[in-house]
């Protein structure tokens, strides 16, 4: 997945893979509406990328079940040690968009 700090995106990591450009609503980070939106509601952050950003998923996300997100555990474990899964969708924020 191709990201460019530059560009200011965050990114919408859908559980079948796809990823969507999103910036926040109307502030400069997102809150917490908006975390649930894209997440669900049990809010986590699973790493952070080596370039900056935040990915956060559901913290329920393998107890109910949900599909395993590839691309956001792959994100994950950029980080040399990490063993983070991601299931469900999951949000990469772009490090001007997280408080």
């Amino acid at each position: 997945m191709q990201r460019n700090l530059e560009d200011k995106l965050s990114y919408f990591i859908k559980a079948d893979g796809s990823v969507l450009p999103v910036m926040p609503d109307q502030d400069p980070t997102f809150n917490t509406r908006e975390l649930h939106d894209f997440i669900g509601e049990k809010i986590e952050l699973a790493c952070y990328t080596p370039d900056g950003y935040a990915l956060f998923r559901n913290q329920e996300g393998p107890s109910k079940g949900l599909p395993i997100n590839e691309t956001a555990t792959l994100l994950c474990r950029e980080e040399k040690d990490s063993q983070e899964i991601v299931a469900g969708n999951a949000l990469l924020a772009h490090p001007d968009h997280v408080a």
